[in-house]
């Protein structure tokens, strides 16, 4: 029988999980926006996010706001460097 010996990521990177929720922050992208004095600012956008169904079911849907606290606990995001 074959067995896995060793795992690797290619390019090397770093992974971390933080946060103290029971729910995990919503996906978001970075983009460029004006400013209300029309200045460029850097914001944050909802994007295509998953709900694990307890069945294990995977659902797709938009958020309409990216929240990141529950009841004063941070919402775990997972960070890639």
């Amino acid at each position: 029988m074959d067995r896995l010996i060793g795992f690797s990521i290619r390019p090397p990177m770093a992974l971390a999980r933080l946060g103290g929720s029971e729910t995990p922050l919503e996906s978001f992208e970075w983009v460029a926006g004006r400013g209300a004095r029309g200045g460029i600012q850097t914001l944050i956008r909802p994007a295509t996010s998953f709900h694990v169904h307890s069945n294990g079911e995977i659902e797709p849907y938009l958020p309409k706001k990216i929240r990141f606290k529950d009841d004063g606990a941070i919402r775990p995001v997972a960070i890639l460097g």
